[in-house]
């Protein structure tokens, strides 16, 4: 494996992606177009215990709700607008779901392949989403953990660095790919000039090389020591 041509593959997709996420290219499940994931979605991702966002297993009702909340017609502000809206919205995804012209015997096999589709793309858009967010801390000299959301801690970060919010868009309705961008030139900021920005795919392929580079050469066994 040609381990330079893979980093500087993957440094490229990186920029790509961050590049993206600034010019607010739509996401997109089962050829729908989505608003991207804000602390105010995620909130609602969360707090209803989408699986998604929580570790489960999902299911159809997580598709339909994770698209519902990151539709263009859905306001997260508002998350019980009147009927006729939502009645809108969930037709669409219905549509997408499984197509109104579907034959009844074959009906039961599309929904499968596309809920197995969208947890697919979902999962991609998460995946993506978080690509830029804060590295853990595994020091040893770590503090608790904060007793607070996602949404709590980024708006604290933002409230004290900044006078002025940067951003087009209120705070809670920014994309959270901006945000974890945001929240790395902070971060690096306070590191010093001589700070790594950590990348997640560089240093998957870095381990990679370690991990080969090792194997071809493993450490010397010890000497047994001669008794007298």
């Amino acid at each position: 494996m040609d381990y330079a041509s893979a980093l500087e593959t993957a440094r490229r997709t990186s920029a790509r992606r961050r590049s993206t996420a600034w010019a607010c290219v739509p996401e997109e499940v089962l050829g729908l177009k989505l608003s991207p994931i804000t602390p105010a979605t995620f909130d609602l991702l969360h707090g209803t215990g989408n699986a998604f966002v929580c570790g489960l297993p999902p299911v159809v009702a997580d598709v339909r709700n994770f698209i519902l909340y990151h539709s263009p017609g859905f306001d997260p502000d508002a998350p019980t607008p009147r009927f006729w809206p939502r009645f809108r919205l969930a037709l669409r995804i219905s549509a997408a779901l499984c197509p109104p012209c579907t034959p009844p015997h074959r009906r039961a096999a599309v929904q499968a392949s596309r809920f197995l589709r969208a947890v697919e793309q979902i999962r991609a858009i998460l995946t993506e989403t978080w690509a830029d967010s804060l590295p853990g801390n595994d020091a040893d000299d770590t503090g608790p953990t904060l007793a607070a959301g996602l949404h709590a801690q980024l708006a604290d970060l933002f409230g004290r660095e900044y006078h002025h919010w940067p951003g087009v868009r209120p705070f809670r309705h920014t994309a959270l790919a901006q945000l974890f961008q945001l929240a790395r030139c902070i971060d690096r900021h306070h590191l010093g000039r001589d700070a790594i920005y950590f990348d997640r795919a560089e240093a998957a392929i870095l381990t990679d090389y370690l991990r080969t580079a090792n194997a071809h050469h493993p450490a010397p066994s010890p000497s047994p020591i001669s008794s007298p």
